[in-house]
């Protein structure tokens, strides 16, 4: 049964005239009314749920749309990262091809149809390629063994117990029958603590005195330690130097390291006398700036280094390395800025014997560096800039 819309009259509360209806048409008349209220509400209501349910329709396909868009990327992200893993699959294989441990060709084989001998099998064209066995090939040189002439040799005995010596059944003793020598490259590292004895002597006769003169005496020098108060050796400073800066161990290694020797070095005591260290090297440091003074051919260059030491002092981190390198020597220096006076530290004392190209890039320092020292200085830019 289809329910119609009622009309606005038909809604509207009626008006009731009890005088001229009897009772009980006016009850069959508000049942109809309150039946057409209710078919109206219930028509409005289902009419809102048409639309909150195409609205919750509207929503599920925009989520799937976007579902399916994001499905599509990911497949396509997907091929993007095979293909890169293929590519970078097939660059890995390139440096190390078949033609990298390819045995030479035969000398005596005929010649491919080509005019060139195979390079796989040294026969003629078209033949299956011969697989390389790995490791070593049957009439190659085997190596030799390092010959360690420059290490001390500790020459040691090894005795066989007295009982081994002597016949079970007899007891006689044995003859010896010659000897067995073998070599083992042993490494022992072990601190030690020097205890420096230095006698002293004194002037036994009066000379001194009968000219008023104090008596002299006798002593061996005591050399110095690198810092006042400190009972480490040079060489603990040297091995730690080594450690850090040449073979660029962290210093709390070096310290657990020592530390299982033995020897307890404290990281923080070492490294708190960094700025006591560059003392040391100020006389090598002249040295080899006189030695490049000597070249005529130097190749220089700066680039960023930070320095954060500079930052907690409240100055900018960025700092500029400047690097000299001739043939046999290579001097280096740090300086806050990019300017020529930081170039003449470097570079000004060159030349001074003979002119001397500077290799260089085309930074404009370099140019007045050769202006200001006419005559010194022949710049010459790397082919990495002038192409």
């Amino acid at each position: 049964m289809q329910v119609l819309p009622a009309s606005q009259d038909q809604l509207a509360a009626p008006v009731w005239n009890t005088a001229a209806d009897c009772p009980q048409c006016l009850q069959w008349r508000h049942w109809g009314w309150q039946q057409r209220l209710a078919s109206q509400l219930a028509l409005e209501h289902a009419r809102n749920c048409q639309r909150a349910q195409a609205e919750a329709e509207g929503r599920l396909r925009e989520e799937r749309d976007k579902r399916r868009a994001l499905e599509r990327q990911v497949a396509g992200l997907q091929r993007e990262k095979d293909d890169l893993q293929r590519n970078n699959a097939a660059l890995l294989k390139k440096p190390f091809g078949f033609s990298s441990e390819k045995r030479p060709p035969d000398k005596d084989a005929p010649p491919s149809p080509g005019g060139s001998p195979s390079a796989d099998s040294g026969g003629e064209a078209g033949s299956p390629r011969k697989k390389r066995k790995r490791g070593g090939q049957p009439g190659a040189l085997s190596h030799k063994r390092v010959q360690r002439e420059g290490l001390p040799v500790r020459k040691e005995v090894l005795q066989p117990s007295p009982a081994a010596c002597v016949c079970a059944q007899c007891g006689k003793a044995f003859r010896r029958n010659g000897e067995t020598v073998s070599k083992r490259v042993e490494i022992r590292v072990r601190a030690h603590i020097r205890h420096i004895r230095r006698p002293r002597y004194r002037a036994s006769c009066r000379c001194a005195q009968q000219r008023g003169l104090a008596v002299p005496e006798a002593q061996a020098e005591l050399e110095p330690t690198l810092f006042r108060g400190s009972n480490y050796g040079r060489s603990v400073y040297v091995e730690f130097l080594l450690a850090v800066y040449w073979h660029r161990h962290p210093a709390r290694a070096f310290e657990r390291e020592w530390l299982d020797h033995g020897v307890q070095l404290p990281a923080s005591t070492l490294l708190g006398r960094i700025a006591d260290y560059l003392r040391w090297f100020a006389p090598l440091e002249k040295a080899i700036a006189v030695h490049q003074q000597r070249e005529g051919l130097a190749h220089g260059d700066e680039t960023t280094w930070p320095v954060h030491v500079r930052a907690e002092e409240g100055h900018k981190a960025r700092c500029w390395l400047w690097v000299c390198v001739t043939p046999d020597a290579v001097r280096m220096i740090v300086d806050p800025t990019r300017s020529t006076q930081a170039a003449e530290r470097i570079f000004g004392g060159l030349g001074r014997h003979a002119t001397i190209v500077l290799v260089c890039d085309r930074y404009c320092v370099y140019k007045r560096l050769a202006s200001a020292h006419e005559g010194c200085f022949v710049v010459a830019y790397c082919w990495a800039y002038v192409a």
